[in-house]
């Protein structure tokens, strides 16, 4: 039995060196492979620095040329300028003939992107409100129909006095006696 024991002891003991040993292996590749990937950043870093220094010049560089090309410009211009000083009154007939046809272009551009629209949508709803007024009076006369009159103006009738009815006891009758007036639905639109 002592024997059973110091034989599981020993193997107990050399699963624990081999897990040690396969841990210090493993410490040792990931501290190599720590510190090749800092050297690899390091060396990313550097080149992301050089790439920020090149762009930087290069951005310099458009800028010392643009001024280059903007200065020789500027002296082809005034050489230009001192070559032609007096303006002949052709130039000035010209230069008021531009002026005219670019504000002529801008006033039809403007009345094209505004008034025309404008116009078009006042139309459109004025022939909305005519067709919807239309409607309504149609159907406002389907409802009350109206009562036709004879087409002579009242002045040309002949004037008849309006007598008042004399009630005497002999023509009058007791409510029983009168029949009923047919009264119209207030809820029938066509008007059966």
């Amino acid at each position: 039995m002592q024997q059973v024991a110091q034989e599981e002891m020993q193997t107990a003991k050399e699963e624990v060196d081999n897990a040690l040993e396969k841990l210090v292996r493993n410490i040792t590749i990931w501290r190599e492979t720590y510190h090749k990937l800092k050297a690899t950043n390091a060396q990313n870093r550097k080149t992301l620095q050089q790439l920020r220094d090149q762009k930087q010049q290069q951005k310099e560089d458009r800028k010392r040329q643009e001024l280059r090309k903007l200065r020789q410009q500027e002296k082809i211009r005034e050489q230009q300028e001192k070559i032609t000083k007096v303006a002949t009154s052709e130039t000035v007939w010209k230069t008021v003939v531009t002026l005219y046809l670019s504000a002529e272009q801008f006033a039809w551009g403007m009345y094209r992107q505004l008034v025309l629209p404008v116009v078009a949508i006042m139309v459109f709803f004025g022939l909305m409100t005519v067709a919807i007024a239309r409607l309504y009076a149609a159907e406002q006369a389907r409802r009350a129909p109206r009562v036709l009159y004879s087409g002579y103006p009242k002045n040309y009738r002949q004037k008849q006095a309006d007598a008042a009815p004399v009630a005497d006891a002999a023509g009058l009758r007791s409510r029983a006696e009168r029949r009923a007036v047919p009264r119209r639905e207030r809820n029938d639109l066509v008007g059966n």
